[in-house]
């Protein structure tokens, strides 16, 4: 049997509330695209993948760690384009997933890890 994890975000009025990882990580990367120097998304790891969703959007390439009840760690694999500052664009990759995952799920994001799994040298 395979359990899913869920991500527990809150408990009001005697009412608890969880999110699958999978709705955190299409949160996660909502925008991030917009993000000048982004080629695309990479897959994870392939045994903690949470998959796409019915938006199509690389959910793949998002991996949620839920940690206590309101917090998770989130690591994201990006493709970017060539001659780009990386650390400019992870610590602007970083801000937008915390602000996406707390604004819209009151998930507190703990860590974020970016890895760049590749340079999309296509259109170069």
């Amino acid at each position: 049997m395979v359990t899913k994890k869920k991500a527990t975000f809150i408990e009001e009025k005697g009412v608890r509330v969880e999110i699958a990882e999978s709705v955190i990580a299409a949160t996660a990367i909502e925008n991030i695209s917009d993000i000048p120097g982004i080629a695309g998304f990479r897959d994870g790891k392939i045994d903690k993948v949470v998959g796409r969703l019915a938006r199509g959007k690389p959910t793949k390439s998002v991996i949620v760690t839920p940690k206590e009840k309101e917090l998770v760690d989130v690591d994201l694999y990006l493709v970017v384009q060539p001659r780009v500052s990386i650390p400019k664009i992870s610590n602007s990759v970083k801000k937008l997933i915390k602000e996406n995952i707390q604004t819209l799920t009151k998930v507190n994001v703990d860590n974020t890890i970016i890895h760049v799994s590749g340079i999309d040298i296509s259109k170069s």
